[in-house]
């Protein structure tokens, strides 16, 4: 996560745009389920940090992608359907 605000700053300030990067409201992130649970336990550890950047409050909604679990679903559906097709036996 610091990798990210870091790279993230690093790119508004070459840009010139440094004061806009430290009044930003949010940044927001995707990632699956995996990823949710480790930003939400790396917030959790840096709650008591006295700035914004160390508290990760810039990178707030994470939208949770669920393509892991359509991947599930289609294989399942993909078993189910085709699974007779080539049962060998």
């Amino acid at each position: 996560m610091d990798t990210i605000l870091g790279t993230i700053e690093s790119l508004y300030t070459s840009a010139g745009r440094g004061d806009e990067f430290n009044n930003m409201a949010s940044i927001p992130l995707g990632g699956d389920q995996l990823t949710r649970v480790t930003f939400d336990s790396a917030r959790v550890l840096r709650s008591g940090t006295h700035s914004r950047t160390e508290r990760f409050d810039q990178l707030s909604p994470v939208i949770e992608e669920l393509f892991h679990v359509q991947q599930d679903l289609l294989e399942v559906c993909e078993w189910y359907l085709y699974s007779d097709i080539f049962h060998i036996g």
